[in-house]
């Protein structure tokens, strides 16, 4: 919509009253140009932006929603309330003309014909934009990593003002578009307390250009010390001012629960990625609890009364039952150039003793250079090389092909390593079909759970102890540990456990989150997905 009047873009208006609603006769030359200028929109002749409420206003007869009620323009007055402390959701209350529609308000509730329709179709613009972008985001997840766009509910504005037409209680409604849920509601608090925190003086930049350690002495440290204290993690020196230099035992464990609190390797070292974390500023802070907010509104409303939440940037999983979490593990995700995909469905099966089908990527990227090199490593890696990559694909002796000719375009084969021991998917795997073949398993390298920073797959998951988590998601239906692990030793490849009822599972990236004991915390951007969605957003370059 143009920062004009809306009624400038009208041509030829059309004259007419509605029938089908019963409107006070001074809303008359109101509905008359509202008519006019939906018309208008429709035609070509008008404003195109406002085509997307035609079927809203042809729904209920081509009446004003917000300036006809008996109050006058009181539902519009909420409405624009809700809109001008959009601030409060991490959202720009100027991207729904906030101060453009304050100042229709008194002429539109004087009862001025032109004002009450530019009022009324631009706050139904804005309501259906706001309403959106609380709900379910102002972007998507393929903003910040490659992906298919969502696919676009054309009938979704429409709906959503039919909503708030007809709400009895426009306040709870509106209070309802945000996610439900105190994960949410955390991290919106916690937005308001650091950007309440912008007018502070600015924090101590601690200098660059060496990784301080225990023992060292210089200036830096003096600066480390000072933004530590800023942090709450160290205590002023006796004397106001005189910080020492000296980077000594004492200082050791304030550097490591600074580390903690903001997700890094806790080893009391100020490298490269523990500097760009005492270093973010406040305004980085802000933008980066907004951007997870963003990422909150991708999640389904609703997760499920039992459902499993994957953290892949804190490598974490869980399983939630009715908003407690019954079981916590250690997880390892995508590296980053194979990075896990945020996503959400349903666990299915469980499979255990699962083959292990080489995805193509794998097998063109990585393992035809090696077949070049060598073609005995197949089978030293326990790995069966098939014809083709049907499922009645006869078995082939790398031997006998000549792989010098062989490129990523005329691969044809197929590679899978038999179920047992040393096995890449371990002992069993947890299905939630989805395009992008991702799933979790279990796996023969334990070491990597020990690592605080674990993102070394090929972009499926993998568990640190996936037997406890079979045993919380199947032993419901006579599968606990126990009959899993008898099952596994019989050593009958691909056994697949069918769950009566479907867990949801979500894989989620989130670098920001408040926990219920109140305290906030803030990840490294191990993705670099923080930085994307911030550019998309439109939000503060750091």
């Amino acid at each position: 919509m143009a920062a004009q009047p809306i009624e400038r873009a009208i041509a030829a208006p059309s004259g007419g009253s509605v029938a089908a609603i019963a409107l006070p006769a001074a809303v008359d030359p109101a509905v008359r140009l509202l008519r006019a200028t939906l018309a208008a929109a429709e035609s070509g002749a008008g404003d195109p932006s406002l085509r997307p409420l035609l079927p809203f206003y042809r729904a209920r007869g081509e009446a004003p929603a917000f300036i006809g009620d008996p109050g006058g323009t009181a539902r519009g007055r909420t409405i624009l309330a809700t809109l001008q402390q959009a601030d409060l959701e991490g959202l720009e209350p100027a991207a729904y003309e906030v101060e453009l529609l304050a100042a229709l308000l008194p002429a539109a509730s004087a009862g001025e014909p032109a004002a009450q329709v530019e009022f009324e179709l631009r706050l139904a613009r804005a309501l259906a934009h706001y309403a959106l972008d609380v709900s379910t985001g102002r972007v998507g997840p393929e903003q910040e990593q490659d992906g298919d766009p969502r696919p676009v509910d054309s009938a979704r504005p429409a709906q959503l003002l039919a909503e708030a037409a007809s709400a009895d209680d426009l306040s709870g409604w509106l209070a309802g578009l945000p996610p439900p849920g105190p994960p949410y509601a955390r991290l919106r608090s916690a937005l308001a307390q650091w950007r309440a925190k912008l007018d502070q003086p600015a924090w101590t930049r601690v200098p660059d250009g060496r990784r301080l350690t225990v023992g060292l002495a210089g200036p830096e440290i003096v600066a480390l010390r000072l933004r530590l204290v800023e942090e709450g993690l160290l205590a002023p020196p006796a004397v106001p001012g005189q910080h020492s230099a000296l980077f000594d035992h004492d200082l050791l464990g304030p550097v490591q629960a600074f580390q903690a609190r903001y997700g890094l390797d806790p080893d009391g070292v100020v490298g490269e990625r523990t500097l760009r974390a005492l270093n973010a500023s406040v305004a980085d802070r802000v933008d980066q609890i907004r951007a997870n907010m963003e990422r909150r509104r991708w999640l389904p409303r609703e997760l499920g009364r039992r459902h499993v939440l994957v953290n892949l940037a804190d490598f974490t999983l869980k399983v939630v039952m009715e908003e407690r979490t019954v079981h916590t593990s250690r997880v390892v995700v995508g590296a980053p150039f194979t990075a896990t995909p945020a996503m959400s469905h349903r666990i299915s099966h469980l499979v255990l003793n699962p083959y292990w089908s080489v995805p193509r990527s794998i097998m063109v990227r990585e393992m035809l250079p090696q077949l070049q090199r060598d073609p005995g490593w197949l089978a030293r890696e326990r790995l069966r090389l098939f014809a083709d990559a049907g499922s009645g694909a006869v078995e082939v002796d790398a031997h006998g092909i000549d792989w010098s000719g062989v490129t990523a375009r005329n691969w044809r084969w197929r590679i899978r390593q038999d179920a047992g021991p040393g096995n890449a998917l371990g002992v069993i795997k947890f299905l939630f079909p989805n395009k992008d073949d991702v799933y979790l398993h279990d796996t023969p390298s334990k070491h990597l759970f020990r690592r605080s920073v674990r993102a070394f797959s090929h972009g499926c998951i993998r568990v640190e102890d996936p037997l406890a988590l079979a045993d919380v998601l199947a032993r419901d239906q006579g599968w606990p540990r126990p009959r899993l692990e008898a099952a596994i030793a019989t050593g009958r490849p691909e056994q697949f456990v069918r769950l009566a009822e479907p867990v949801p599972i979500h894989l989620a990236y989130l670098t920001a989150w408040v926990g219920k004991d109140g305290r906030l915390v803030l990840l490294d951007d191990v993705y670099g997905r923080d930085r994307r969605l911030r550019a998309a957003l439109g939000l503060t370059d750091s």
